[in-house]
């Protein structure tokens, strides 16, 4: 299961349902078959998470120069990352 950071900033109270409804149901049903597994993953995120397509390298550098990510971080979180440093010993 891939979710985005945008998807997981979005839909914390959903992220949380997600995890304890899907941890019950593994640890309800442990003898679950890896296809019936996977079933119940996309089931899951399907309920509580909006779709977002897999994005291309391409995709993803066009993102980047264009700050995609300042537009759903919010304000504080884009100055703590402007003011982050780099310490290599």
């Amino acid at each position: 299961m891939r979710l985005t950071e945008e998807q997981i900033l979005n839909s914390q109270n959903n992220l949380v349902s997600f995890l304890n409804n899907f941890g019950s149901t593994i640890y309800d049903n442990f003898d679950l078959s890896s296809k019936q597994l996977q079933t119940q993953i996309n089931e899951y995120s399907q309920k509580y998470f909006r779709s977002t397509k897999r994005w291309t390298k391409d995709e993803a550098h066009k993102m980047a120069f264009a700050r995609y990510r300042n537009g759903y971080l919010g304000f504080e979180l884009i100055e703590k990352l402007n003011n982050e440093t780099l310490n290599i010993d």
